[in-house]
């Protein structure tokens, strides 16, 4: 289903947080999921396709309604670098930072705090995005 725009205006905030919105929007292709590293430019099938337009549509309007050269968008995401930060820069918005979480394994047992995140019976790193409006849309 395309999403429509939303009724905020444009260029209205300063500040934008996805923790899991953009990969839930991935998550039509086969058995339910995309693996967050999976290269968009490679995908043939239809349910992948529109998956992809979809999240390209999302980040297009969260840049609409972000100021220009100062809005940030803060997203938390599985999906490596590699593969989200074109995405992210197709929709104009420029990645100024990443920052990574790794999980914490059941086998360790150190005092840091880190992230434990079990995905399709695997252990996963989150990534965090820190993208600004600098580029005109």
């Amino acid at each position: 289903r395309a999403l429509p725009e939303t009724e905020f205006p444009c260029s209205k905030f300063h500040f934008a947080i996805d923790k899991g919105t953009l990969d839930s929007m991935l998550a039509l292709g086969k058995q339910g999921w995309i693996n967050p590293n999976v290269n968009f430019e490679d995908l043939e099938d239809e349910t992948w396709v529109k998956a992809i337009s979809a999240a390209q549509k999302y980040l297009k309007e969260v840049h609409r309604i972000l100021l220009p050269t100062v809005g940030v968008f803060f997203l938390v995401s599985l999906g490596s670098p590699e593969f989200r930060v074109p995405l992210l820069e197709k929709c104009n918005l420029e990645v100024q930072q990443i920052k990574l979480l790794e999980p914490q394994r059941q086998d360790r047992e150190d005092d840091e705090a880190k992230l434990k995140l079990k995905w399709n019976g695997q252990y996963h790193n989150k990534h965090i995005y820190i993208c600004t409006t600098a580029k005109p849309q």
